[in-house]
């Protein structure tokens, strides 16, 4: 692992990037075909065909969940290190093999005789993709080809496993330490823990790779479980609707939210409801009125359902809004608690201001084009709330990459421009700078910022390389 500021002043652990808190930076899940296929060891030294950044910590260890399929490519090298094999075939030995899970690998690219049988991934247009299926170098994060049937069978051992029953791939002691809350009491190792009704009953994981979108949830003693796949990136609300509907016919206890009884309005108090609330700094949510609903722009604009007392839930996600009005200032507010499509609670409930005709998120400002008004408001974030999400190193370099995905080339520039501002110590922002200015054909500017990334992290071998490329042409 590279050493740094985060590094020094505590160590990373397997334990730790397992629950999500060793500290790794966010790596996003980039796919790949089978001729232009890096290793995930090239993955983690940013080397090509790595489309990619160097992996690095940029949090200290264990301080905070943060999740990462990074940490999992460490994971991932630290097995094939120790065991001097090639991850597939640890895995193979290790669990497949046991558990007699013969439609099941992890080996990237797919050999030829497993295409014949894999299925196509869908885009969200519906359309399947052009190359059919793409694949995953850091496998340990999401490079599983299954079935339903197969990895039902390592479910089911998890979970004779927690009873004591069964230890054909880890001990009960282990189990139960992987099925336990840690650093966040929403993840254990590898799987969420899924909290109802104020008790953790539940694990299981939701996730995606291009084209796909997959998810199991099982219960931790009762034997309950169900497994779905979808060829498709849509695949998230209909895995959740029919986990629900098993969970409904068979009377898993404890899982299904209770049903509400929905409750009339007052005459004149959805008026005070509608307008733009501000969610956190640098978003936001609108509720409006059509005929005598309440739709929120969120989640396709769906509507809400009024159960009593300005508490209003929807159909698409677990959590609820909770309107406050305040009869002295008629000052209306809200409280925003939505889980994310994966179905998981990360955040606390958050309280909301109803903004300002003409109040804009700095994200609103950027997209239209004001940039300064944009910058100066993320500044203002940054020293009032340093620690505050939105203007982390991790979002800014994400927002910077979706605008340079995207061709906006001058957008993410300004953007990672800031982040060099706000994180001057940080090798990566410098590095991604660089990229966004080679990409704009502005080498001279490119030159600069790769070498500046080398002066703070003399191992990133990526700008390096890049930085030889640049001088020669």
């Amino acid at each position: 692992m590279p050493e740094n500021e985060f590094t020094a002043q505590q160590a990373v652990t397997p334990f730790l990037l397992m629950n999500h808190s060793g500290g790794a930076m966010f790596l996003p899940g980039v796919v790949y075909l089978a001729n232009n296929f890096p290793t995930n060891l090239q993955i983690l030294n940013g080397e090509s065909p790595s489309q990619t950044n160097a992996v690095v910590i940029d949090k200290i260890p264990g301080t905070e969940f943060h999740y990462s399929n990074a940490g999992y490519s460490i994971l991932q090298q630290l097995a094939v290190d120790v065991e001097g094999k090639p991850f597939p075939e640890i895995v193979s030995e290790r669990i497949f093999e046991p558990l007699k899970m013969y439609s099941t690998t992890f080996e990237q690219p797919l050999p030829e005789e497993l295409i014949k049988i894999a299925c196509a991934g869908h885009e969200s247009s519906g359309l399947p993709l052009l190359a059919k299926r793409y694949f995953f170098p850091n496998m340990a994060a999401g490079g599983l080809w299954t079935t339903t049937e197969d990895y039902s069978k390592y479910i089911i051992e998890l979970q004779k496993s927690y009873l004591g029953k069964s230890n054909n791939i880890i001990s009960p002691e282990l189990t139960k330490e992987m099925l336990s809350p840690h650093v966040s009491k929403q993840y254990g190792l590898g799987v969420f823990m899924r909290e109802m009704f104020g008790e953790i009953n539940y694990f299981g994981h939701m996730g995606d790779s291009r084209g796909f979108f997959a998810g199991f949830v099982s219960h931790l003693t009762d034997g309950y479980g169900a497994v779905v796949f979808t060829n498709g990136q849509n695949g998230a609300n209909l895995i959740r609707e029919i986990t629900n509907g098993i969970a409904k016919v068979y009377g898993w206890e404890k899982y299904l939210p209770g049903e509400n009884k929905i409750v009339v309005i007052e005459n004149g108090i959805a008026d005070k409801y509608c307008g733009r609330y501000s969610l956190g700094s640098d978003d936001y949510f609108e509720v409006h009125k059509d005929q005598d609903n309440l739709f929120i722009n969120k989640f396709n604009n769906t509507q809400l359902f009024h159960t009593g007392q300005g508490k209003f839930v929807i159909k698409l996600r677990l959590g609820y809004l909770q309107f406050n009005i305040d009869p002295n200032e008629d000052k209306t507010t809200a409280v925003y608690y939505f889980s994310d499509e994966l179905g998981r609670f990360l955040n606390e409930p958050i309280n909301c201001q109803k903004m300002e005709p003409g109040q804009k998120a700095p994200i609103e400002l950027f997209e239209e084009g004001q940039f300064e008004n944009a910058l100066n408001l993320y500044r203002k974030i940054k020293q009032e709330n340093p620690t505050d999400l939105n203007v982390s190193e991790n979002r800014f370099n994400s927002l910077g990459y979706d605008y340079l995905s995207r061709g906006l080339l001058d957008k993410a520039i300004l953007i990672f421009n800031l982040n060099t501002e706000l994180y001057p110590e940080s090798a990566n922002v410098f590095d991604s700078l660089g990229e966004a200015y080679m990409k704009n054909g502005n080498n001279e500017l490119a030159i600069f910022n790769y070498k500046k990334s080398i002066k703070l992290n003399p191992n990133n071998q990526n700008a390096v390389e890049i930085l030889k490329k640049l001088k020669s042409d």
